[in-house]
């Protein structure tokens, strides 16, 4: 859902923000599957720490095993379905319509000037993840 908001604040001056959000659902968070990678290679997810640990009998998350692969976080698992409520400020744009009888003036109708920021900031469960896109993996 998105909701859009136009304001004529003060002689000329108009302020626009557009926002979306939603509420429920769940999504595929990839980036954090990699970060549970069992490579090497990989940089690891903090969350790494919190695997079931067999001699310690401690942990909130499965076990990692780097030398079974079907038992390694390379397997896709509802371990990385993360809630998809979010909300997000998309745009904000903050504008100045010059008055009509200066611009006239110079032949000129109408005349705005107006600064734009997109994608200002985004709220959800995990830091980084933006549910509608699901971390750029369909």
């Amino acid at each position: 859902m998105a909701v859009s908001v136009l304001l004529s604040l003060y002689k000329g001056i108009d302020l626009s923000i557009a926002t979306a959000f939603q509420i429920g659902g769940y999504a595929y968070d990839y980036s954090y599957l990699d970060g549970m990678s069992s490579s090497f290679y990989v940089g690891h997810n903090k969350d790494m720490w919190k695997t079931f640990n067999p001699e310690t009998g401690t942990g909130s998350l499965p076990i990692w095993n780097a030398d079974n692969a079907s038992n390694s976080f390379t397997q896709q698992s509802d371990l990385n379905l993360i809630k998809a409520s979010y909300f997000s400020i998309r745009n904000i744009t903050l504008g100045y319509t010059l008055p009509k009888n200066l611009m006239q003036k110079f032949g000129i109708e109408k005349l705005r000037i107006y600064a734009t920021a997109d994608n200002l900031a985004l709220w959800s469960k995990r830091q980084g993840f933006d549910p509608p896109c699901g971390n750029g993996r369909r």
